[in-house]
């Protein structure tokens, strides 16, 4: 796919190679390589446990905070657990891969709020922890 991002002007500690297109992975032509991990209400980022037996899916909407096994998703993916597709992407069922979670995290409001009455963003602080 055709593309040409440059990086914002200014200091720079890594050095910079222009490039005119990018590699694309078309899931149908590769089955096998993507997978979906089923993370509830809004999913916004995913950390993998140092020994790597552990993958912490972070849902930005969600009560819980789910905590995935690598080895029960590789089962899951040998035994064909999944509970959908998107695109040609198998979605993993949740029930296979999940090793436990962790209850109402606490983690404050969203950064931001919408107002009806104003009908615009407001920005909403998150408590100090």
């Amino acid at each position: 796919m055709p593309t040409n991002y440059r990086p914002p002007e200014g200091d720079r500690i890594a050095r910079t190679e222009w490039k005119t297109s990018v590699k694309w992975i078309i899931p149908k032509e590769c089955p096998g390589v993507i997978y979906y991990l089923p993370t509830p209400k809004s999913p916004h980022g995913v950390d993998v446990s140092p020994d790597g037996k552990y993958i912490i899916g972070g849902g930005k909407l969600a009560t819980v905070i789910p905590i995935h096994s690598f080895d029960k998703m590789i089962n899951a993916i040998k035994n064909k657990q999944f509970a959908g597709e998107v695109e040609g992407i198998p979605i993993l069922k949740y029930e296979a891969i999940n090793h436990c979670e962790v209850p109402n995290p606490c983690l404050g409001p969203l950064h931001q709020s919408l107002t009806k009455r104003e009908e615009h963003i407001h920005h909403v602080s998150s408590p100090q922890m």
